[in-house]
């Protein structure tokens, strides 16, 4: 069977001799025309092969757009599909860490920064002034649910710890497709105060996956271990830690 793709190819961009006939008048075959008017009949000829590529041009142009249309349909359908929580109920990554990180990012507070990489570490005191904050919580950024296009992805599971004295809020994603699939909040029952946040995200790029295991324990240490995936070598794992010393 000849594909119509493979026919666009070959009468558009390869010129297939065979692909563009020259239409001649009924009472008048094309050999003798050719013979009585070569000038004629080689510029009808151009001219109908012109036509011929505008109108598949067109066609082929149109096919696209209907496509796109129904992609276009398709992926919006599929973000109203889940019937999580409201996101109003979702918790301010970027808010969570202004209250419970950004005190801690002065003076006098110091603390030691351990890289592990495929195992082999180092480590170095680092005054708070001297720690790349932007670069500690990206990776948690990542996972702020707190968006308008998430709404509905995530359903809200709250646990209380009488024992401990604390509470936790779970949210786990309902699309299997999502950057963050799962967000874990603890909280002290006594005032409310964030006690630790962990997070998983994966990141699906054209080449490699990269997953983050975030944790944050408030005042303690933050911790993420990134395994980058390769689809021809080994992972790559790197363990950060950074410890509050004071």
């Amino acid at each position: 069977m000849f594909h119509p793709l493979q026919q666009f190819i070959d009468q558009f961009f390869l010129g297939d001799i065979h692909a563009f006939r020259c239409k001649s008048s009924p009472n008048q075959s094309v050999g003798m025309r050719a013979l009585r008017f070569p000038d004629v009949y080689s510029r009808d000829c151009r001219n109908t092969s012109h036509q011929h590529k505008v109108r598949l041009l067109r066609h082929f142009v149109s096919l696209s757009v209907v496509y796109f249309m129904l992609l276009t349909m398709t992926s919006c359908s599929n973000n109203n599909d889940f019937e999580g929580d409201s996101v109003s109920n979702y918790p301010d990554m970027a808010l969570l860490l202004k209250n419970n990180l950004e005190p801690y990012q002065k003076a006098p507070y110091t603390f030691m920064l351990s890289t592990r990489v495929n195992g082999k570490k180092d480590s170095s005191i680092l005054k708070a002034e001297q720690v790349d904050w932007k670069a500690i919580t990206a990776p948690f950024m990542k996972a702020n649910l707190y968006q308008k296009e998430l709404d509905g992805h995530y359903k809200i599971d709250i646990m209380t710890d009488t024992i401990y004295g604390k509470s936790t809020m779970l949210l786990t994603s309902l699309d299997p497709q999502a950057v963050t699939a799962k967000l874990s909040i603890n909280a002290r029952l006594l005032d409310n105060k964030i006690m630790s946040i962990y997070a998983e995200t994966r990141d699906a790029g054209v080449l490699n996956t990269t997953e983050h295991k975030l944790l944050y324990v408030n005042g303690k240490s933050i911790q993420d271990i990134e395994t980058i995936k390769h689809p021809f070598s080994d992972a790559k794992i790197t363990i950060k830690t950074l410890t509050f010393l004071n």
